[in-house]
């Protein structure tokens, strides 16, 4: 197949900008002008088209049929040429997700710019990226009546001004030619280093996105922004008519800004804990935690955060303010529907926009300012699943959606050689319960029972404590991080309870334990250097190298047996600050947090928790690329797979999808994994 390497350059301006709109909304956009176009075939000389008109001519003469479409962003490159031009290409490429994939965003992130920087110190003759790009804020493409194309803020027949517009094009040509040069290159790079399966994986998640097969049901938005819109209108005159003398703008103010809102909690008697001593009068605790950014302690407002959920439990006038400011402070439910809302209204389709080994681990990351992999399943008060359910099927079609049965549980056992659990799997036995009955003593057949029943202890408490113990304990939660985790399930504990919890997983798991010791063993060795294996039924199911050397540089790594490494690049020992002004040499790495490069904090159970999700998330991969074959993914929502096929297909197709998420690659073999799914109009209908 020949390789088709693009750029396009659009028309943009401070409101019309990607920055503020979805990727859909701003091709599909009134104002959408494509002022260019450069592209490469192979190895063939740069080209450069200028307008709609000869953009069109070459695109309609590409075989696309025998076409690989390579961009820095092909979500965006691709979506143009299938959305304006009416095209899609065999087979895509991303030069920002294989950036991602094989770890070259660790040094400065994935962008061009970053890339053609390692490019160059790798030996690739690169120039680096242009600026030109900046000029042409507010620019559109004219032709003056010469037929000279040129770019400015308006049509001009001044021929002096038409001189300067036509070389600012120019200079923007080379520019979009310079870019389409550095994604080439940047392929050329990185197909060496990715497996084949990778590049087929890459393809199948691009196509979510640039083929969508779903679309959104605008009633159901519609009547969710009314919903979200009554729910927070409520909930904010109740507490402005108490506290604000009913300026609801005012408690808005103060709730969206985090000074502010502070500022206010102290005024009713909240007290920051580092503030406390034995002489302080406070009447409650503002929830605060060290910032490891600002390396102080900070308020804390995140709705996760265990202190803001106690908080938010509380059946007072406390209580009520902070459920009020969750609501306030964050716009991202309501906005997030209103871009669901102007998706819809285009009527173009719904692509699924995801990221590419978006997480360390390499699973994907959301995207678009839509992050369709964390919709509400409207099982928390005050929420609803209105925009999954939006997320629909065409007329006379249904979406089919698989979800892998506790894969984390499976493949961090598979890991640890703990037995006693997969046999649990395999004999089809509840784990939940049998941990439950290790915990409190009893029947877990029984304490299944009951809680399926709704009797309690055992459906409030016990069943769902053994639950929380199993996904939080295999990653070395202590107790109180454990206390706040099972809090998130829904279960109250003392901390007692959370100790004697902890203890029982660790005493019934010796080869949980076990493994995260051999990823103490790994992260000592990769420091020093040295290489080895751990994990699996032969031990030798992940495979660190210290040595290793990536982009150029010592980069420690393990691999994943698909090929993929988790990589730590800096591994060392650093002094860590903790709250209390202590500090302690902890493991640490260069990598990507919170949008920024920084150091990351590390430790053995952790290490145990990034290669159980890469590895859950690999299985799942290697299940998505058998069900591609048949049926199209349109869709992934953490450990589950969605496609879309005609009514009269349904069970044919659930029966395919069960069987593929059954299966397991030979590297995994002995694995017991198992799934569930349904199928419905609307996505959010799957049970």
């Amino acid at each position: 197949m020949n390789v088709l390497t693009v750029d396009f350059e659009t028309y943009y301006d401070r409101e019309y900008s990607l920055s503020k709109m979805t990727m859909i909304e701003y091709i599909m956009d009134g104002r959408f002008q494509p002022i260019m176009m450069s592209y490469a075939i192979n190895d063939e000389p740069i080209q450069n088209v200028i307008g709609y008109p000869n953009i069109k001519r070459i695109l309609d003469g590409i075989d696309w049929g025998n076409t690989v479409f390579n961009a820095q962003n092909t979500a965006f490159d691709a979506t143009i040429v299938r959305a304006r031009f009416g095209h899609t290409a065999r087979y895509y490429t991303d030069t920002m997700a294989m950036a991602r994939v094989t770890a070259a965003h660790v040094f400065e992130g994935a962008s061009l710019g970053a890339i053609a920087k390692v490019l160059q110190a790798n030996g690739v003759p690169v120039p680096p990226k242009g600026k030109e790009v900046q000029s042409a804020l507010g620019m559109h493409l004219y032709n003056a009546y010469q037929g000279t194309p040129y770019l400015a803020l308006k049509a001009t027949t001044d021929p002096n001004e038409v001189q300067r517009g036509h070389e600012l094009l120019m200079g923007y040509v080379e520019y979009c030619n310079n870019d389409v040069h550095l994604a080439r290159e940047a392929f050329k790079y990185f197909t060496k280093m990715i497996t084949p399966d990778e590049m087929q994986y890459g393809d199948m998640i691009l196509k979510c996105y640039i083929e969508p097969s779903l679309y959104l049901d605008l009633p159901i938005i519609e009547e969710e922004i009314q919903r979200i819109h009554e729910r927070d209108e409520k909930r904010a005159r109740d507490v402005a008519n108490k506290y604000f003398n009913g300026n609801q703008a005012e408690l808005r103010s103060v709730c969206r800004s985090v000074p502010k809102f502070t500022e206010f909690l102290q005024g009713l008697g909240g007290k920051l804990e580092h503030e406390i001593d034995e002489d302080t009068d406070y009447t409650f605790i503002i929830p605060s935690k060290y910032s490891e950014k600002k390396e102080r302690i900070e308020p804390c407002y995140s709705k996760t955060f265990p202190a803001v959920i106690d908080m938010c439990d509380r059946m007072d006038e406390i209580g009520d303010i902070f459920r009020t400011k969750l609501a306030l402070s964050s716009s991202i439910e309501l906005s997030r529907a209103e871009r669901f809302r102007a998706i819809a209204k285009i009527g173009c389709g719904f692509g699924m926009p995801y990221v590419v080994s978006g997480a360390h681990t390499h699973r994907l990351g959301g995207a678009d300012k839509l992050n369709p992999q964390n919709l509400s399943s409207g099982r928390k008060e005050g929420q609803s699943n209105a925009l999954k359910r939006s997320i629909s099927a065409p007329p006379g079609h249904q979406v089919v959606v698989f979800d892998s049965s506790q894969i984390e549980l499976r493949t961090g056992s598979y890991i640890a050689g703990d037995h006693a659990t997969l046999k649990m799997f395999l004999e089809g036995r509840d784990p939940y319960s049998e941990q439950a009955s290790l915990i409190y003593g009893g029947d877990p057949v029984e304490i299944k029972k009951l809680a399926k029943s709704g009797v309690e202890p055992y459906a409030s408490i016990q069943r769902p404590a053994g639950k929380a113990s199993l996904l939080s304990n295999i990653y070395g939660t202590g107790a109180v991080g454990f206390m706040n985790y099972a809090k998130l399930m829904g279960v109250d504990m003392t901390l007692e309870e959370a100790q004697h919890i902890v203890k029982v997983y660790r005493e019934t798991h010796p080869e949980v334990v076990a493994t995260w010791n051999a990823c103490e063993v790994a992260l000592r060795n990769m420091i020093a250097g040295a290489s080895g294996y751990f994990g699996g039924p032969d031990g030798k199911l992940f495979y660190y190298d210290g040595a290793r050397m990536n982009h150029g540089v010592r980069m420690p790594g393990i691999r994943l047996p698909d090929g993929n490494w988790l990589n730590y690049h800096c591994l060392s020992m650093r002094e860590r600050e903790y709250p209390d002004g202590s500090t302690k040499m902890n493991y640490a790495y260069r990598g990507l947090k919170e949008g920024r490069i920084q150091w990351i904090f590390t430790y053995a159970a952790r290490i145990f928790e990034n290669c159980n999700q890469a590895l859950a998330f690999a299985v799942m991969k290697y299940q998505a690329l058998l069900i591609n074959q048949r049926y199209k993914i349109v869709l992934n929502t953490h450990d589950e797979w969605g496609i879309v096929v005609k009514d009269d297909e349904v069970e044919q197709a659930k029966e395919y999808m069960q069987w593929c998420m059954r299966q397991v690659p030979e590297w995994a073999k002995g694995l017991p994994v198992d799934c569930e799914g349904d199928a419905a109009v609307h996505y959010g209908d799957c049970k």
